[in-house]
């Protein structure tokens, strides 16, 4: 007798905890959306020319950096080099070099940044006239600097450098 009044109290309980619904609406114009806006980023490596062990450059001297630039896939984009820090005082001569020993004779070793291997297509900061245009792919893609010290310059001891800013341009 006690395993029948169990099994009627859980039937009767079971039989309350059901809701009945009554009726349902239904809205299907929830409308989904995103918008990806162009991205980018640009990293470059240093250039290191070999040593310098004569009076002056002789012939001329080459290094190559890297510059790394990843967009968003489809963005349009241009990578620019400046002339750097030491450029003169009225912006209009090439990029130069600083000798870090501000006494030295030749204070100043000139040098150019190119897009190609043959140095004819000098890296500048003017869109659309010295800038390489490129479209992303949503990963890195590589563009090799190359550097040239003009040959025949009077140099002294010390160390020569500059910095330049790499830009990227995108839409």
């Amino acid at each position: 007798m006690k395993k029948l009044l169990l099994a009627a109290a859980t039937l009767a309980v079971g039989s309350y905890a059901q809701v009945a619904l009554a009726a349902t609406a239904i809205d299907n114009d929830m409308d989904i959306s995103v918008t990806v806006a162009a991205s980018c980023t640009i990293s470059v490596t240093d250039m290191t020319f070999a040593a310098i062990t004569t009076r002056d450059t002789g012939a001329s001297h080459t290094a190559t950096s890297t510059a790394t630039i990843a967009c968003t896939a489809d963005a349009d984009y241009d990578v620019g080099f400046d002339t750097g820090l030491n450029e003169d005082v009225d912006g209009t001569g090439p990029a130069r070099l600083i000798n870090s020993n501000a006494s030295a004779q030749n204070l100043y070793l000139t040098y150019g940044l190119y897009q190609d291997a043959a140095h004819e297509d000098i890296w500048g900061s003017t869109l659309d006239t010295n800038t390489v245009p490129g479209t992303g792919n949503g990963d890195d893609q590589t563009l090799t600097v190359y550097g040239l010290i003009d040959a025949s310059q009077e140099v002294s001891l010390g160390t020569y450098t500059d910095t330049v800013t790499a830009t990227v341009w995108y839409n």
